[in-house]
């Protein structure tokens, strides 16, 4: 059984230092899966709409590298602005769904591209539903780490092997 707080739906108030308590090994396993599946929803996602960009090998070498070594640090500061402040302060106001709906809709906005905004918004779903249901940023920053190192894999095939 995952040690996740199933009354954390309800719970409508949590303090800032408590989101990021240890997590258990479970709710990091569950997270990794998560991950490590998202990237899935998120393609699926992006196939159905219509500004996803055909030709994903337009992404030079270097960016790509300097992308996989700053994503970790970027990760972390999403997830506590997203899911940590922004996501728990919406709660109280907007109610759950609501608060979902809105934070996952500026964190595919945050990125700043209407290619793939579907996929991100799904995942910023995802990733809101699992900080709603364990109240904890490292369970968050556990899954989008994976979802990105999932994409990323997949990505640098494509660019390394296109040349």
């Amino acid at each position: 059984m995952l040690d996740f707080d199933h009354e954390c739906l309800t719970v409508t108030t949590v303090s800032a230092s408590d989101h990021w308590h240890t997590p258990g090994w479970r709710s990091l396993a569950f997270a990794a899966g998560v991950g490590g599946v998202s990237p899935l929803l998120a393609l699926a996602a992006n196939a159905v709409s219509p500004w996803v960009a055909s030709n994903r090998h337009d992404m030079p070498r270097a960016a790509l590298i300097a992308l996989i070594i700053i994503a970790p640090f970027l990760i972390v500061f999403e997830e506590w602005l997203f899911r940590g402040v922004i996501l728990r302060r919406l709660v109280p106001r907007a109610g759950m769904l609501g608060a979902l709906a809105i934070s996952a809709a500026l964190f595919a906005a945050a990125h700043f591209s209407l290619s793939g905004a579907l996929g991100r918004f799904a995942v910023g779903v995802v990733l809101g539903w699992l900080y709603l249901r364990s109240r904890n940023l490292w369970v968050c920053v556990t899954a989008h780490l994976v979802h990105n190192a999932v994409l990323f894999s997949i990505l640098a095939f494509q660019i390394f092997s296109a040349h």
